[in-house]
């Protein structure tokens, strides 16, 4: 198993391990078998929409926090090796509000040539509030 506490975009990570690059700031759990990769990511920035930095508890003023979610976004994971396409479960997440479901595609990186039907970049289109998402992929 593999923990990744990503802080920015990097395209280097150290050798030996699952994934090679992040293009965002991320935590990520990998673990592997001999068919199968899971990976479980969250954005540890709750992204919350809003038009200035808040300082202080006072600049937040009437607004109601507590009941507020945060824009999505997207996230390349690229892994040192290739998976099928499909992935082989529907994503689980954990902690997610009512009727959020997350996008989640397998493609081909532009530097690799993978074996049709296999890809090593995993795009989370829209990860959401912190929480987690977690997929299983067949090697």
């Amino acid at each position: 198993m593999y923990g990744y506490v990503i802080f920015q975009s990097t395209s280097t990570l150290p050798s030996g391990g699952l994934i090679k690059a992040v293009s965002n700031q991320a935590r990520i759990m990998v673990e592997e078998n001999s068919r199968e990769l899971y990976l479980s990511i969250s954005y540890p920035d709750l992204n919350f929409p809003g038009s200035k930095v808040l300082k202080t508890s006072d600049d937040i003023k009437k607004r109601e926090l507590f009941d507020i979610e945060s824009h999505e976004i997207q996230i390349e994971v690229t892994l040192t090796q290739d998976v099928d396409k499909i992935l082989a479960e529907s994503p689980k997440v954990y902690g997610s509000p009512d009727g959020y479901v997350p996008t989640v595609r397998v493609e081909s990186s532009a530097s690799a040539s993978p074996p049709p039907n296999k890809g090593n970049k995993i795009v989370f289109a829209n990860l959401k509030n912190g929480f987690s998402v977690e997929i299983k992929l067949n090697k």
